[in-house]
């Protein structure tokens, strides 16, 4: 069903016949009934329904708990999988993980080994100072 924007162009055809007119009306008829049905079906729906509601989506997922990625331990080997998982994860949260930042945020304290090594200053320098006294390299790794 495609949405209308605006008012229809003036008629410049013949005028429909009655048949025509009488099929348009059932038509329409058949589209307000199925309309009616979709939107009964919605909110007759159980909340935690993860297609009408978003805060639906968000107690789906606080029901699944599901548990954080496991860390990574600095090994080069293991970036990827680590990275994956993390990217899982945050499509199970897109309410609550919405933004650069918070990824960052969340991801922070599963960095371990020597990649906590260099990271721990970009995080403090966050943590610590407003934007425009922040390294330009903590300013890149938090940007959306």
């Amino acid at each position: 069903i495609s949405s209308n924007h605006g008012p229809a162009p003036p008629y410049t055809g013949e005028p429909p016949s009655l048949a025509e007119i009488i099929a348009e009306i059932h038509q329409l008829r058949n589209t307000i009934r199925n309309m009616e049905a979709r939107a009964s079906e919605r909110d007759a729906a159980p909340a935690g329904n993860a297609h009408s509601n978003p805060q639906a989506e968000r107690d789906i997922r606080e029901a699944l708990k599901p548990p954080k990625p496991e860390p990574f331990k600095g090994q080069a080997t293991d970036i990827v999988p680590f990275l994956t998982r993390i990217k899982g994860y945050f499509h199970l949260f897109p309410t609550k993980l919405d933004t650069a930042t918070k990824k960052v945020l969340f991801t922070a304290p599963l960095i371990q080994g020597n990649a906590k090594d260099w990271f721990e200053p970009i995080l403090r320098d966050y943590l610590k100072n407003e934007e425009i006294m922040q390294d330009q390299e903590t300013i890149n790794i938090f940007a959306n």
